[in-house]
């Protein structure tokens, strides 16, 4: 389940961790793991970037951010500003964009995350443009990948 993984990534009782995620299963999934490992959701406009993305992150106090691979290069652009956060889990590709002086360059997949398949009425009506450009594909999906600063 989601909710050991992010334990599994050092998430503990009512510790912030940041989702930057688009409208879609996956984030919900996310979401609902986070209440389970008892963390505290800090929401991230995907709109932001540069200075507001770096005052959010940095006033968070958070040491995990779930963030989709699309806006990986604005996490890169303020990393030195960040410097508390230490575990980058990216959803819908691998990461490349990210810093990897900064966070490890060993990307693993998330054993307890899987895949989750669409619900039947996203099947019915079938993904739209957007869905598609977030990574959602009909059938499978992957969720997670992390990558992690070690001590």
């Amino acid at each position: 389940c989601v909710a050991g993984a992010l334990r599994q990534l050092g998430v503990e009782r009512q510790e912030a961790v940041l989702l930057m995620l688009d409208n879609h299963a996956d984030h919900v999934v996310t979401w609902v793991g986070l209440c389970f490992a008892l963390g505290v959701q800090v929401p991230v406009n995907t709109a932001y970037k540069g200075g507001i993305f770096a005052h959010i992150v940095a006033d968070s106090g958070a040491r995990v951010l779930v963030i989709e691979d699309a806006y990986c290069e604005r996490l890169a652009a303020i990393a030195d500003q960040v410097p508390r956060l230490r575990t980058v889990v990216v959803r819908g590709g691998a990461g490349d964009a990210l810093p990897r002086d900064r966070f490890d360059a060993e990307l693993r997949q998330l054993r307890v995350a899987g895949r989750y398949t669409l619900s039947a009425a996203e099947g019915r009506h079938g993904i739209t443009p957007e869905q598609r450009d977030a990574g959602i594909v009909e059938g499978e999906s992957l969720l997670l990948y992390a990558s992690r600063k070690l001590p």
